[in-house]
Parts: C-alpha cells; sequence; structure tokens
C-alpha cells in the first residue's frame, strides 16, 4: 500500500511539475499582452506597413470603361456625351507623380473596389461636375505613400471623358465621422483624397488622413 501510495503521489508531482510551469508562462504572457499590447502593436503595424510590398493585382475582367488618357478638346463637355461609371466601374486612374502614386479610379465604395484600387465616394461628385469629389484608398497599397505629399502637389484624374489636374492645398488627421473634415456640399469643385492613419493602426483606427486639392484644370461638365 505504502509503495503505491508513494508512486501515486510521485505521479501527482510529476504532473505538478509540468502543468504548474506551463500555467505560469501563458499567464505571464497574458499580462504581457494586456499591459503592454496598445503600446507594442502600433509600432508592430508600421513596421508591417514599411516593409509591405504586395500591391493586389487589377481584376482585368472587372467592368473597365477606361481605355486611356483622353486629351481635353475644349472648357466644356456636354453631359449628352459622356458615358457616365456605374458602380463598380472603372472609368479612369489617379497619379501623384511626387510621391509614386498610380491607381486605377473606380465609382463607388466597397470593399472589391477598395482591392482593386481607389475609389470614388458615390455620395459625392465626378471630377468635372463643380463639387466636392472624395475619393479613398487603403494606406497599406495604392494610399501608403499619401500622408507624404506635400502642399503644392499635384493631383491628375484621368478618366475615360477627359483629364483633370489638382493642387494640394493642405491635410489633416480626424476621426471618420468627423464631419468638419470635409464638406461634401461645397459650392466649387474640389479634391478630397483619404486614407487610414498609419501610426493608428491598419483596419482598427477610426483616425483618417484627409488631403485636400483645388481645382486646377479640366473640362466643365454642363447639364
Amino acid at each position: 500500500m505504502k509503495y503505491e501510495f508513494r508512486k501515486k503521489s510521485r505521479k501527482s508531482n510529476g504532473i505538478k511539475f509540468v502543468f504548474y510551469p506551463i500555467a505560469f508562462f501563458v499567464l505571464t504572457v497574458l499580462l504581457i499582452a494586456v499591459a503592454f499590447g496598445p503600446i507594442v502593436m502600433p509600432y508592430l503595424n508600421m513596421m508591417d506597413l514599411a516593409f509591405t510590398s504586395s500591391t493586389p493585382q487589377f481584376d482585368e475582367n472587372a467592368a473597365n470603361i477606361y481605355q486611356g488618357s483622353v486629351q481635353n478638346t475644349g472648357d466644356t463637355l456636354k453631359s449628352s456625351d459622356i458615358k457616365f461609371p456605374s458602380a463598380g466601374e472603372t472609368f479612369g486612374a489617379l497619379h501623384i507623380s511626387s510621391v509614386g502614386i498610380d491607381a486605377p479610379l473606380i465609382y463607388g465604395d466597397n470593399i472589391k473596389n477598395m482591392v482593386n484600387g481607389v475609389e470614388v465616394y458615390s455620395g459625392t461628385y465626378l471630377p468635372g461636375q463643380g463639387h466636392t469629389i472624395l475619393i479613398g484608398g487603403h494606406n497599406n497599397t495604392y494610399f501608403l505613400p499619401l500622408p507624404n505629399v506635400n502642399v503644392g502637389d499635384q493631383v491628375e484624374l484621368c478618366t475615360n471623358y477627359g483629364t483633370y489636374l489638382y493642387e494640394i492645398t493642405g491635410s489633416q488627421t480626424a476621426r471618420y465621422d468627423d464631419t468638419t473634415a470635409y464638406d461634401l456640399k461645397k459650392q466649387e469643385e474640389n479634391l478630397i483624397l483619404y486614407t487610414c492613419h498609419n501610426i493608428a493602426g491598419i483596419g482598427a483606427t477610426p483616425y483618417r488622413v484627409f488631403v485636400y486639392a483645388k481645382y486646377v484644370s479640366g473640362p466643365e461638365i454642363l447639364s
């Protein structure tokens, strides 16, 4: 009986010897994650963002009404002469040569559009319509360099009906729901570009980088 008791006791001690260190290790890791996670994660996200080299491949089978740059033939265009894009259609390209941005320009806002290019928010206007144009893109793909633009840099929007030029006038970081960061009812043509704020973390931040640009040239669309 004593032998069996000692045998069981040794077995129990062996289990404790293995279990307690593992439990202590797991608990320690959890405590460190809770305590330092909010501090460390933004920097890990920044490193991932800095070293990423993958840009989504544009889906050639997606709707595309853009066949290359169109030379402006005048100061105005009749709306009846324009093929306006439908939701999900690529109708142009966005270029900011100063920071190396070249992206397909897609009409409408959804997850698929954000993967294939940058998107014109459907609640705003198109180039040439004389109001606010709001364009968004991911901060780890096409709009990765967007925060590096400077006042005076030029933004070119090449569409299926004409080419438009804008000059950057400023930028700011604000929450996505801060309506003072964008005026969608402005009565003059202007361009707003936006993407998630890198430092606050990728995909889980309410903050956006907004870049503002004034109209320089491009044909006005007449109704």
